[in-house]
């Protein structure tokens, strides 16, 4: 049976990493679709933790110390592509998000949402670093661990 951490915050990441399975979320906005997301992926067994900056999600991210090395942990990473940091915004935030996470030395998968195809295919051409996501439907696939290999998306 898998474990379930309610999210409060006194609860540590460690906690959490070590969940059945944790989605990382990082988006500036609250949409209804991705509220909708959201309480799909919960709703069978997943942990969501959301964040709404690049400067947020790493330092959440380092409070995990080397849990996220786990192999056990099933934890993934996922991001819009293009939000307003520190007030500028930013059409490569999810980039790159991927690129200081890969300097951390995570392994696990990192999907960047983004419904510009041509910004995201420059953005990634430099490294093969993350996927890139511009259907809905593989988003929601992602978020609720459908798919047991994320090459397949």
């Amino acid at each position: 049976a898998s474990q379930k951490f309610p999210l409060n915050p006194n609860l540590s990441l460690t906690d959490l990493v070590k969940a059945s399975r944790t989605l990382f979320w990082v988006d500036d906005k609250r949409t209804q679709e991705n509220e909708d997301i959201k309480k799909l992926a919960e709703s069978e067994g997943v942990t969501v933790i959301r964040v709404m900056s690049t400067t947020e999600a790493l330092e959440r991210f380092d409070a995990l110390g080397n849990e996220k090395h786990c192999p056990q942990s099933h934890f993934r990473v996922m991001s819009n592509m293009t939000r307003m940091e520190s007030g500028v915004l930013n059409r490569n935030a999810g980039f790159d998000l991927a690129v200081e996470l890969r300097k951390r030395h995570f392994q696990g998968p990192i999907l960047i949402f983004c419904s510009d195809p041509e910004n995201a295919k420059k953005a990634v051409a430099k490294e093969n670093l993350v996927l890139i996501c511009t259907e809905y439907d593989w988003a929601v696939r992602y978020a609720r661990f459908a798919k047991n290999r994320v090459d397949s998306l």
